[in-house]
């Protein structure tokens, strides 16, 4: 049955998204040609100029897309009127849960792919030179760890973003506990909740470098130090979220 779920998630998401991915890519092949031309002299240099700028806030404005249309999608299907129906199903919350959680990472995963593709597109000398300089860094500091390092960064980068989306669905599912003003109660439960993981973070970072007192300047503690924490910390974090809402699903739905 999660098959179904997640089949049905991709198709309803597709026909937004894709439309979303489609005009990023139809504004990287506009700018890369319009850059290419080299006709646009004074006056005219703003037209390059204007396509790059737009280009540009496509790709920030997909990212952003991606994660509110996520969320949204998620409040609708199970909170709203809509919920009546979703948890009549004859499935449980967890895989209600599991198929807009991964569907969701794979859509922005694949955005974030898709950026990197299309910059590289149409500054592929500029992207190759940050590529190379950031790898040259990694390397004279960490010598035969650098692929250990780059691996941990990845891992950190995959659990904080699943962990952002079980940010929302958790307070989505505190939000619905409260029978009028659902969005509001889910807002200040995200903020509260934030607030607390933050605050959490930040003593336990402080408690590791009052241990080890060069913590914060010296770069080889990133691997040896920093990114296991941080590795350790989303996944505790992402568990303790996606427990509370299943729980709060499962036991504690209110649909009024």
């Amino acid at each position: 049955m999660l098959g179904k779920l997640i089949k049905h998630e991709f198709k309803a998401t597709a026909r937004l998204l894709l439309q979303i991915y489609l005009i990023l890519i139809a504004l990287a092949l506009i700018c890369k040609l319009v850059h290419s031309l080299d006709i646009f002299k004074g006056i005219l240099s703003l037209i390059p100029a204007t396509i790059k700028i737009v280009y540009v806030i496509s790709i920030f404005a997909s990212l952003v897309i991606t994660v509110i249309f996520a969320v949204m999608r998620f409040y609708k299907n199970l909170v709203s009127d809509e919920g009546y129906l979703m948890f009549t199903l004859p499935v449980k919350a967890s895989n209600l849960i599991n198929s807009k959680l991964l569907v969701s990472v794979c859509w922005l995963l694949l955005n974030a792919a898709l950026v990197f593709l299309t910059y590289l597109f149409v500054f592929p000398g500029q992207t190759k030179d940050i590529i190379k300089a950031l790898l040259s860094i990694v390397e004279t500091e960490f010598g035969s760890r650098s692929s250990f390092l780059i691996t941990e960064f990845a891992i950190v980068m995959l659990i904080s973003l699943v962990d952002t989306i079980l940010l929302f669905y958790v307070s989505i599912a505190v939000g619905q506990l409260f029978n009028r003003h659902k969005i509001a109660f889910s807002a200040a439960a995200y903020i509260g909740i934030y607030s607390v993981y933050q605050f959490i973070a930040a003593i336990i970072l402080l408690i590791i470098s009052f241990i080890n007192n060069d913590l914060m300047f010296n770069i080889a503690s990133l691997s040896r130090i920093i990114f296991p924490f941080f590795i350790f910390f989303y996944l505790a974090l992402a568990v303790v979220l996606y427990t509370a809402t299943n729980y709060i699903f499962s036991k504690r739905l209110n649909l009024e």
